[in-house]
């Protein structure tokens, strides 16, 4: 193995046992399953990546997987590092996949942030993986937490409300294709969200992608006169009730006239209110 590293994360404990700047058995706990944590999601993007092969490349394990080499003297600070490399032997290797480990760390991280956010989780958060993600810092007390922070990006808290929030949502969450119309409200473009009020007035967060910056703001600018019609991934509840739009397939402006409801559709939805007594 090379002698060459690159630092890709640092952990930090912040609160509780950890104002005196020193750690414990259970933040050690906290580290190895954090370590596990991103070798899984390693090897989950890259089976997405490559849905064709069968087996993980040869010494995937052992390049991907992070290694603590750094412990900031006086604090609660550990710097997790991966391989670099530089032997002709494992060339083709890194070539293949050097980036894993960086972009496992960044998917759990955004996985977080997502949460404390209150947004949707990330189109690239692998849903199977999540009970692995619910259990980062249950080894911490009330008022205690673990920092995420890769190289170059803000930390991401693991808090025991978002902990609770990740297990709310692998209990209660279904996905499957959703098709809605509405017009577009409260739209986010630096965060690519926007909420659709369907015509029951529900509000549906929907996440959508770059491609389909251009619809948004067109729609954006006539926001008053036009639906959208969306159709892509959704996220369910379990009597069935449309939550969330995960993911965005198609983005549509409908026409002027038909983003006005017939006057008859609008009676019926008002006779519908009335009860029959």
């Amino acid at each position: 193995m090379s002698g060459q590293w690159t630092r890709v994360v640092r952990l930090r404990f912040v609160g509780g046992r950890y104002g005196d700047r020193a750690l414990d058995a259970a933040a050690l706990r906290e580290i190895l399953h954090f370590q596990k944590v991103v070798a899984l999601t390693a090897e989950y993007l890259w089976r997405r990546r490559n849905p064709d092969r069968k087996r993980l490349p040869r010494n995937f394990e052992s390049r991907t997987a992070l290694r603590l080499r750094a412990l900031e003297s006086g604090s609660t600070v550990v710097s997790l590092d991966s391989p670099a490399g530089g032997s002709h032997r494992l060339e083709n290797i890194e070539r293949e996949f050097s980036d894993a480990p960086a972009r496992a760390v960044d998917t759990v991280h955004g996985a977080f942030q997502a949460i404390a956010e209150g947004g949707v989780l990330p189109d690239e958060c692998p849903r199977p993986l999540l009970p692995h993600y619910a259990r980062l810092g249950a080894r911490l007390s009330d008022g205690e937490e673990l920092e995420i922070a890769p190289l170059g990006k803000p930390a991401a808290r693991v808090t025991r409300r978002a902990r609770e929030a990740l297990r709310s949502l692998i209990a209660t969450s279904r996905r499957k294709e959703a098709s809605i119309s509405g017009r577009m409200m409260s739209t986010d473009v630096r965060r690519k969200r926007f909420r659709i009020c369907l015509d029951d007035e529900r509000r549906i967060p929907v996440a959508f992608a770059p491609g389909h910056a251009s619809v948004v703001a067109e729609a954006l600018g006539k926001s008053d006169s036009v639906r959208l019609r969306v159709r892509g991934d959704g996220q369910f509840a379990p009597d069935g009730s449309l939550r969330k739009i995960l993911r965005v397939d198609e983005l549509d402006i409908l026409s002027e006239a038909a983003s006005a409801p017939d006057i008859m559709e609008k009676m019926d939805r008002i006779f519908a209110k009335v009860p029959e007594d």
